[in-house]
């Protein structure tokens, strides 16, 4: 049974509340600092309805990627259905990922964690997931990285994720004629040069 009276939020809502917060605190710590006790005092449930819902940390960890991982995937569908024709090339790709960043700061603080370091984080088969999902993206962006292996694509990928988040957050608001030309800028100065010499690496 699980008790949630010490949560403003209706049953249905506690396991997404949960993960919000755990999502949070990865965000904003090292994984290593993040507990079933800090968990549960932030989102003000029981630690046994933490570990009732998810069994342990490393599974509310796990969920919590693949949570963010999707909110990634489903931003970048709903975005290339807005731009249309502009959608296939890299910049635009680039500028969607500074986005993201923007609007979703606490998953894509997960996600940058984790391709950071991914050791520490709960051994889960979610690599090869993102790796093909990168690699049918740039399948369809008129760049040099359509012929490049999928490793490399990942390493790509990796790279432009981080360089956009250290972007945005400098970016405050994001939606103002200044900061656009800030991250156009930013792509060619920096992370086009960065793709480039990851293109050059010997990996087969």
């Amino acid at each position: 049974m699980i008790t949630t009276n010490i949560s403003p939020l209706p049953p249905d809502k506690v396991r997404q509340h949960i993960v919000d917060v755990t999502t949070m605190l990865i965000c904003k710590n090292q994984i290593e600092q993040v507990s079933v006790k800090q968990i549960a005092s932030l989102a003000k449930v029981t630690e046994s309805n933490v570990i009732h819902l998810f069994y342990n940390l490393n599974n509310l960890i796990a969920v919590c990627l693949i949570n963010a991982f999707d909110t990634l995937g489903d931003y970048i569908r709903c975005q290339k259905r807005k731009r249309g024709k502009y959608a296939g090339n890299i910049d635009t790709f680039w500028k969607m990922l500074v986005e993201f960043h923007c609007n979703y700061m606490d998953q894509a603080g997960a996600i940058c964690h984790f391709l950071k370091a991914p050791a520490p984080f709960p051994a889960i088969a979610i690599k090869q997931t993102v790796t093909e999902a990168i690699a049918a993206e740039l399948d369809i962006i008129e760049h040099q990285l359509r012929s490049c292996n999928n490793q490399v694509r990942f390493i790509a990928f990796v790279h432009l994720f981080i360089l956009s988040r250290q972007l945005a957050t400098k970016l405050s608001p994001y939606d103002d004629a200044g900061n656009r030309s800030k991250i156009s800028n930013c792509y060619y100065s920096t992370a086009e040069r960065g793709l480039e010499i990851i293109m050059k690496l010997p990996i087969r």
